[in-house]
């Protein structure tokens, strides 16, 4: 078996372990835990149905060790941890305190051009190695390289998603915001 399966298969696991284990030593809040369901949630619809969905939409080019269905759920966490790292990028660009508490267009540019440029890193990785995506009429190559085609279909979805994400993460993040602004306020009256 090739290394990039391990790789896959470690990184899906770590993903959600790492985040159990950052909130459980306090070093995350409980809005990142909602920031991380959040982006399974969305990562899910386009995992699980490609399960469903079977070798219609993309057929494996290795032998999976597990049942297949884990596949795609080590892709969600791998879609959910991606999503945090548009988060990340955010902060790091912006500097902001209030990042992603309210719509801010450059916020969702971040998140976009983040979410475009890995889809189509990680296809240049996996495609033609772990799996391949089957051309369809409504799903045609839109780039070759080498001898590789990619499809358009991952693209579409990462052009899609980290709006969908971005949307529900300020709302998550405005969820937790009263609860902040609240002890922000006791603290000064205690002061």
């Amino acid at each position: 078996m090739i290394w990039q399966v391990w790789a896959d298969i470690a990184i899906g696991l770590a993903i959600p372990a790492i985040t159990i284990v950052l909130y459980y030593r306090r070093h995350i809040q409980r809005k990142h835990l909602w920031l991380m369901i959040w982006g399974f949630a969305v990562g899910s619809t386009w995992e699980f149905a490609f399960y469903f969905l079977g070798d219609t939409v993309h057929t494996m080019k290795v032998v999976w060790p597990m049942p297949i269905i884990t596949l795609h759920l080590w892709h969600t966490f791998w879609d959910a941890g991606l999503f945090i790292i548009g988060y990340w990028l955010c902060l790091l660009i912006l500097t902001a305190p209030d990042c992603c508490t309210r719509f801010r267009w450059i916020e969702l540019t971040i998140m976009w051009l983040w979410g475009v440029g890995q889809a189509f890193i990680v296809e240049l990785l996996g495609n033609g190695v772990i799996w391949e995506y089957r051309v369809q009429s409504w799903n045609p190559v839109w780039i070759t390289l080498g001898e590789q085609g990619y499809t358009i279909l991952p693209q579409l979805i990462w052009s899609i998603a980290p709006i969908v994400y971005y949307l529900g993460f300020v709302r998550i993040n405005q969820r937790f915001q009263p609860q902040n602004e609240s002890l922000k306020n006791a603290s000064v009256e205690n002061s």
